[in-house]
């Protein structure tokens, strides 16, 4: 059943566009926080005091902080939206 908070609603279906089917939910529990900015849109979201992820004023797409980037990690399967870097 669709969560009925429209600002949870709308990060997860961007992170559906950004990383793939599955990801908004997997990425953003319904326990989320959300800071606005002045204009009254999502800036920051937040789960346990720790950024989750952040909402680009300029385009609308999600920059993840360390937290978000390690749940949406663990939701991919080996290799799939993985950068190796060799020295």
């Amino acid at each position: 059943m669709p969560n009925t908070n429209p600002h949870l609603n709308r990060v997860r279906i961007i992170a559906d566009y950004q990383f793939g089917r599955g990801a908004g939910e997997a990425i953003f529990p319904d326990n989320v926080e959300f800071q606005m900015s002045s204009t009254g849109r999502v800036r920051q979201i937040l789960l346990e005091g720790k950024r989750i992820a952040t909402v680009r004023a300029q385009d609308g797409v999600l920059t993840l902080g360390i937290a978000g980037a390690t749940k949406l990690h663990g939701l991919l399967k080996f290799p799939q939206n993985r950068v190796v870097v060799n020295s």
